[in-house]
This record gives structure tokens, sequence and C-alpha cells, in this order.
């Protein structure tokens, strides 16, 4: 059977994925929808956020090891707020990077979860103490987590886009 170019008009082969005259593509090309781009952008501003939480909390852990103060509050909650936002900070950023380019779905959407899991952990960690080095788990353990469960949802809505 023969087709006709929509472009050109000339007719081609009914096999063909190109039109030999003038190089349209005769194929439907899978649509593909913005949300991995939008749940990228939001996976890297929520690891942005981690990075920030985790360089605080691991510098005010240090601050206080090398203080005389002794606070209200256990030390190791700062550094466990640190290293689950420096954590947050890699992963999420891979995972939206990785969104971005549209591959691997399994890491981008396991990246995004480890941002979901840190600011769960910042969150946890300074709700029972009201001290001021702890606010930092406060004041962005919940945009964090809004952050990356739009994100992750974005990502996992739009499994059928990736590579």
């Amino acid at each position: 059977m023969v087709l006709n170019c929509r472009k050109c008009g000339k007719e081609i082969s009914e096999e063909a994925n190109y039109c030999s005259y003038c190089g349209r593509s005769i194929k439907a090309v899978p649509w593909k929808t913005g949300f991995p781009l939008a749940g990228g952008i939001l996976a890297i501003s929520a690891a942005c956020a981690s990075m920030f939480v985790g360089v605080v909390g691991i510098g005010n852990f240090a601050l206080l090891l090398t203080s005389d103060y002794t606070p209200s509050y256990p030390r190791h909650a700062l550094l466990l707020i640190g290293i689950f936002g420096l954590a947050g900070f890699a992963f999420g950023l891979a995972g939206g990077i990785l969104s971005l380019q549209r591959r691997h779905f399994a890491w981008a959407t396991f990246g995004t979860s480890l941002i979901m899991i840190s600011s769960l952990v910042d969150f946890v960690a300074s709700t029972p103490y009201s001290a001021l080095n702890l606010w930092i788990g406060q004041f962005f353990g919940i945009p964090k987590l809004i952050l990356s469960t739009l994100s992750l949802t974005l990502i996992a809505i739009s499994k059928a886009d990736f590579t």
C-alpha cells in the first residue's frame, strides 16, 4: 500500500518511517508530558533546601563539639539532621537530574523518595526540642516534604515518559 506524505504530497511506502523526499516523519511520535520536567525541577529545589539543612546541621554540631556549652537537647539530633540533609541533597539532585533527562525511572523515584525521608527526619529530630539550633529542621522540614511529595507524584504519574 502506498501513502502520501502530509508535507510534500509525494507517494511513499507504508513501511517508511520518513519521507524520502522532504524528510518528514511518517510514524506518529508518542506524546510526552511535561511532568518529568516539573518533577525534576521540584526535586532539585528540595535537594538544594536539603543541602542547606545538612550544612547548617553539621556546622552547628561541629560548633557544639568545640565549645563548652551543653545544650538542652542531644547533640546527635543536629548530626542526624545534617547527615540526612546531605544524603537527601545528593540523592535528590541525582533523582531530579534523571527526571529532567527522562532516564532511569526507578532511580529518579528513589532519589526523590530520599528527600522525603530526609525531610521527615529533619522534622522528627527537631520537633521535641525548641532550641534555636534546631529551628532549621522545623522550618525546612515541611517545605521539603511538600516539594518532594509533589515531585515524586509528578514523576510517578509520568512513568511512560521515561526510557
